[in-house]
């Protein structure tokens, strides 16, 4: 890729292809602490961390407009939700509700 936020060593896109419990077999994005970043499903990525992809999944680097999409067999794709997008949205919300209100009972606590 050209552009002008891009480094010439931005990221490394990998395949592993020995699994372990925590790590299994497939493909990872691995930032290499680059100015402007990656992104992987519109999330931007933490510098140096490993991040599995599946076929389908997003990719975007620094500030190129450029979307990149994984293609790969079916067997590595993520399997689909039974939950609409508004429950979905519904429950991002209900755990953010509760991850706030845990934040707010440990600063109470202290």
């Amino acid at each position: 890729l050209e552009h002008p936020s891009l480094s010439r060593y931005h990221a490394v896109l990998q395949y592993k292809s020995q699994g372990s419990p925590e790590k299994p077999v497939g493909f990872y994005l691995y930032d290499l602490d680059s100015t402007h970043g990656s992104f992987h499903n519109k999330n931007k990525c933490f510098p140096k961390t490993y991040y599995r992809l599946r076929v389908g999944h997003m990719l975007k680097f620094g500030g190129s407009t450029r979307t990149l999409i994984l293609q790969g067999p079916e067997d590595d794709s993520e399997e689909e939700s039974d939950l609409s997008v508004t429950e979905l949205k519904a429950l991002s919300t209900e755990k953010a509700k509760a991850k706030e209100e845990e934040k707010e009972r440990l600063r109470k606590e202290q």
